[in-house]
């Protein structure tokens, strides 16, 4: 049996945004290149009668690969909470759109596989049949353990592909470390007083410097492992650095949760303020004005606004206060840009 091979989804309403994204329609089709498609049901029983019918014109393994692609549309509504998106079309060229089609597919084959034992275990307390009880225990475990397959699959990809591109990353953590010495040794001038800061743009610019350099040296949040690096190539290097408006730090976690980091620096007694698009920090303030696209590019701005869209504590705001003594202390800011208590 070929894994779903998804491609864009078709008769979506075009003209029509959800945030950032179409909605889909109740006649969408989402082709596979695999054979065959997906397409949506608002309940069990649409779903079981859609497979009723596939398993009339097909051999058992076609209908075992529909059976799975009619529990990934249900999922995906359930999972969405009856507002489907289109969000694979819309992520189609973004670099995670692989690993999107893989989650879904994996924990499509796993809802199918608990969906088969739970039903097993019914038909089993009504009727007393064990060889039937068998069979439908077996297929279930079949869905599992395909799922576990292309789960491991797919990790170890991943795992080939990051060392095919080993000297590329090393080149791109040299440019880092290169970025955190040159950010550190203006950050030791001014607190071993060689350097001073004196006016509003040099502390701007000192704290952004020590944002990045607390950000960056987190390596726990909320108790889980945490390694964040700086998106965009905004990063100030430079007390005398000319201060770029918007968004001062984007951070993106290797080891989620969360996924990304939306940071603000504030020097001493400066505070976060109100503007045409709402308070700083808010999520209007975010989004409004190309402030996200602008720190860290069209693709990555994107991807960040589906995750958040996807679940909300994926993307986590946070204000980051330096005081005249170097001291780094940081709070959670709210979606209406409210400080809500110590980060992370």
């Amino acid at each position: 049996m070929s894994s779903p091979a998804p491609v864009m989804w078709d008769g979506f309403e075009d003209g029509i945004f959800v945030g950032y994204f179409n909605p889909l329609l109740e006649d969408s089709v989402l082709q596979c290149t695999a054979g065959g498609k997906i397409e949506i049901f608002y309940s069990l029983e649409e779903a079981t009668a859609a497979c009723a019918e596939a398993e009339e014109e097909s051999s058992f393994w076609e209908t075992l690969g529909k059976v799975v692609l009619v529990v990934a549309a249900v999922a995906l509504i359930i999972v969405t909470g009856g507002a489907a998106l289109a969000a694979i079309a819309a992520v189609g060229a973004a670099s995670g759109a692989l690993a999107t089609g893989i989650a879904v597919t994996v924990a499509a084959l796993e809802v199918a596989g608990c969906l088969l034992t739970v039903k097993a275990l019914y038909d089993y307390s009504q009727d007393g049949d064990e060889e039937a009880l068998f069979k439908e225990v077996a297929l279930g475990f079949l869905f599992l353990g395909a799922g576990k397959v292309i789960e491991k699959g797919f990790r170890m990809w991943k795992a080939g592909k990051a060392a095919k591109a080993g000297d590329q990353l090393l080149e791109v953590g040299e440019e880092l470390s290169e970025r955190a010495m040159r950010q550190q040794d203006v950050i030791d001038d001014v607190q071993n007083g060689v350097e001073t800061l004196g006016t509003n743009k040099r502390k701007g610019n000192y704290g952004e410097m020590k944002m990045d350099r607390h950000l960056e040296d987190i390596t726990e949040i909320n108790g889980n492992p945490a390694n964040l690096s700086r998106l965009g190539d905004d990063a100030v290097e430079s007390l005398d650095q000319t201060i770029a408006k918007g968004i001062d730090g984007v951070y993106e976690n290797a080891n989620p949760p969360p996924q990304y980091i939306i940071a603000e620096a504030k020097y001493n007694t400066s505070k976060l303020g109100n503007t045409l698009d709402g308070p700083q920090m808010s999520d209007d303030w975010i989004n409004g004005s190309d402030r996200l696209t602008d720190a860290v590019g069209e693709e990555a701005a994107n991807q960040i606004r589906l995750a958040k869209m996807l679940d909300p504590e994926s993307v986590q705001s946070v204000l980051v206060h330096i005081d005249p003594a170097g001291n780094v202390t940081t709070s959670a800011v709210d979606a209406l840009g409210n400080v809500a208590g110590a980060w992370p």
